[in-house]
């Protein structure tokens, strides 16, 4: 036959009772991280993280930034230069009068 334990106890088991002014007491805490950034490449911190996943991704990722950046000063030396040919004046800056 099984031990049975007294009325209002557990067996193994403490029981805490609170004392009267805690009893009705709850507490809830909730914290919300937001971070938001805006640049042209990762943080310092973020390209190693991307090197322990794929090594020399760090390195390809800031050679991708120069390559593009350098073709778009190049391509701002020349502000009427588009794809298909040079545009006129009065397509590069409507309303303006030049004379």
């Amino acid at each position: 036959m099984a031990k049975s334990s007294p009325p209002g106890k557990t067996a193994g088991k403490k029981e805490e009772v609170p004392d009267e002014k805690n009893r009705n007491r709850l507490v809830t805490a909730v914290a919300q991280v937001f971070y938001a950034r805006s640049a042209p490449l990762p943080t310092p911190k973020e390209l190693q993280e991307y090197d322990t996943v794929l090594p020399g991704l760090a390195e390809r990722i800031v050679s991708r930034f120069e390559i593009q950046s350098n073709h778009r000063i190049a391509l701002e030396k020349f502000p009427g230069l588009t794809i298909g040919g040079i545009l006129s004046l009065d397509e590069q800056w409507p309303g303006q009068l030049f004379d």
